[in-house]
């Protein structure tokens, strides 16, 4: 068995097995028994080499960021999902959010399939995340795009 790491996630103790086995399992019970489980049980189990990627980013963008609308977003050629939600600052836009681990490697191919799969939205965010349970958010568009002023 891999050695296990301790992550914080927020408020919650969780233990992330590392690279071949990535599932996450909380102290004192299991992921199942967690809130947001239900929702995401389905992408966990298609996707297991990013599930702790998958569940940290959505419960900080639904618990600690409050995003509304949130909606779970299959990318097959990505080999994950993403999410679909509305931020607190801006509602009537929704704003696009794919889930990756710090340790992978990211190429244009692969930033193409994720537009593709999205149908070419203006924008989509990479949520990067490390093994420490930090997050990064970048935005990633199509093209060389002017930033505002």
């Amino acid at each position: 068995m891999p050695e296990i790491m301790a992550q914080t996630l927020r408020r919650l103790h969780c233990y992330i097995l590392p690279r071949s086995n990535w599932q996450v399992v909380f102290e004192g019970g299991t992921t199942v028994s967690h809130p947001t489980y239900a929702l995401l049980s389905a992408v966990i189990e298609r996707y297991p080499h990013v599930a702790g990627a998958t569940f940290q980013t959505y419960n900080d963008l639904l618990l600690a960021q409050q995003w509304s609308e949130m909606e779970v977003v299959d990318l097959p050629q990505c080999g994950r999902c993403g999410f679909r939600g509305r931020r607190p600052e801006n509602q009537n836009t929704p704003t696009i959010v794919v889930p990756c681990l710090l340790t992978e490697t990211i190429t244009m191919d692969w930033l193409k399939s994720t537009f593709s799969d999205l149908d070419n939205p203006g924008e989509v965010f990479l949520a990067i995340c490390a093994e420490d349970s930090s997050i990064v958010y970048y935005k990633m568009s199509m093209g060389i795009n002017k930033p505002p002023v």
